[in-house]
């Protein structure tokens, strides 16, 4: 999977930004019509704080408690273990630049805009991915391609874990 096939018609400026990827602002490609619950929910509040300037260990705390949906596509993952035994696949897409990322999403309207042949997910917590991390060259994407959208590099997913207690 590239993230050619998580932007669809999503104009290049509007890509998942990355460590040398200068960026104008992104479009949201959420529906306009997500309801209260997904609009309200805690990985998107958090994000929305973190935008806002809010209190920035607060927010990344309760970024950490979040949880994310991870697509399940099926193919070209890679398979990890978290401390109950569980078995997460994570769907790796790849930028132009060579870049490598997980895409997850803060609801499913996020996630069918992004990728709509896609119709599976897990719900995982933020901290249990970065508990579990597999490379520190992977980047973790939150709502890839949205205005609220964050790429996360593996040293910040440690954190947030070790944030979350």
């Amino acid at each position: 999977m590239t993230d050619d096939q998580l932007r669809h018609d999503v104009p290049v400026a509007d890509r998942v930004p990355g460590p040398a990827q200068d960026t104008a602002p992104a479009q949201d490609t959420a529906p306009a019509q997500d309801t209260a619950a997904e609009r309200n929910s805690a990985a998107r509040v958090a994000l929305r704080r973190l935008a806002d300037g809010e209190d920035e260990r607060s927010a990344l705390g309760d970024l950490a408690l979040a949880n994310v949906l991870l697509p399940d596509i099926g193919n070209d993952v890679t398979d990890l273990s978290d401390s109950q035994g569980d078995v997460l696949q994570l769907p790796v897409a790849q930028r132009q630049d060579g870049t490598q990322f997980v895409p997850t999403f803060t609801s499913e309207q996020r996630m069918a805009a992004a990728l709509p042949e896609v119709d599976r997910y897990r719900t995982v917590q933020i901290a249990t991915l970065g508990r579990i991390w597999p490379s520190d060259g992977l980047l973790l994407a939150v709502d890839p391609g949205s205005e609220a959208g964050i790429a996360l590099p593996a040293e910040g997913l440690r954190t947030l874990a070790a944030m979350s207690g």
